[in-house]
């Protein structure tokens, strides 16, 4: 129909007048049909919303006796991707979309799902505190939780008690501040890396220890020491 608008539109411009197109030929079988299609949208040069592809994959895994291992294969995604996209379009479908999705824009909120489908931690430990995936929903739909990349520091914050309060109470804001209190390396890269020397001090083996002191790593030696200077102006 926009091509045929724009031929009467414009009915000189040469662009307008066929629309280029690859013809099956009128024997060929449903699944070769399905796999021209599945290739098409997910390794061809045409973008496709990731949405309607979970849907499709969701179609050929539930509906047509697809495996993840055959559709990885066929797409070359790996299989970890493939599940955690057909259970994020699920999640959508039975419990998040029926409740919040009035609005059609509440399916470009997919990508939620699939963050959180991808951190088994983070389902874990939800389980371990009386919370699941209609828990999830109600964050997502009410605003609790404002974009999908948010969603990856959800498993500190649930793992705390007092910012999982906090979370549930006020939203993700709010949580993350008082995490950034709490738990400094879990917020701030600086503090994280702080967090790894100290582990990785604690972690040396005696006879590198030994080696130091001995005053046979002088290089190293010099590097705590600068770090220890610079700890002690600093505070």
């Amino acid at each position: 129909l926009i091509y045929k608008q724009l031929n009467e539109d414009f009915p000189n411009k040469v662009e307008y007048q066929k629309i280029p197109g690859y013809v099956l030929p009128p024997k060929i079988n449903k699944e070769k049909i399905e796999f021209i299609r599945l290739q098409a949208h997910l390794r061809g040069v045409t973008p496709w919303d990731s949405y309607e592809r979970a849907r499709y994959l969701y179609i050929l895994w539930d509906k047509q006796g697809y495996s993840e291992k055959r559709l990885s294969s066929m797409t070359k995604l790996n299989v970890s991707e493939i599940k955690s996209a057909i259970k994020a379009f699920q999640d959508m479908e039975d419990e998040y979309l029926p409740k919040y999705g009035k609005d059609s824009s509440e399916v470009f909120k997919y990508s939620y799902f699939v963050e959180f489908e991808k951190d088994k931690k983070l389902q874990e430990t939800m389980r371990q505190n009386g919370l699941d995936l209609k828990n999830f929903c109600t964050w997502v739909g009410t605003g609790k939780i404002k974009r999908a990349q948010d969603v990856r520091e959800l498993r500190d914050i649930m793992d705390n008690k007092a910012t999982r309060e906090i979370f549930i109470r006020k939203g993700y804001d709010a949580a993350i501040e008082e995490l950034s209190i709490l738990e400094p390396h879990l917020t701030s890269s600086l503090f994280e890396n702080i967090k790894k020397v100290i582990n990785g001090l604690e972690k040396l083996q005696s006879h590198e220890i030994t080696e130091m002191r001995l005053g046979h790593q002088p290089a190293k030696i010099k590097l705590i020491e600068d770090l220890q200077g610079v700890s002690e102006e600093t505070l």
